[in-house]
């Protein structure tokens, strides 16, 4: 009963973990497909809200 409870938890927490990046992967490629039309589109290489927290940081 033991081994059932700890296979099932320790499944579900590599699952969480493949969510978790997966969801990662796509915000970064969300991200830098962003960052690359606004370069192709005149704006440079970085948005507007990137240079604002560079200059507050």
């Amino acid at each position: 009963m033991v081994e059932i409870i700890g296979l099932t938890t320790i499944s579900a927490l590599v699952w969480l973990l493949a969510w978790s990046m997966a969801g990662e992967s796509d915000a970064e490629r969300k991200r830098s497909l962003n960052l690359r039309d606004q370069s192709i589109s005149g704006l440079g290489g970085e948005g507007q809200k990137e240079k604002s927290f560079k200059v507050a940081a």
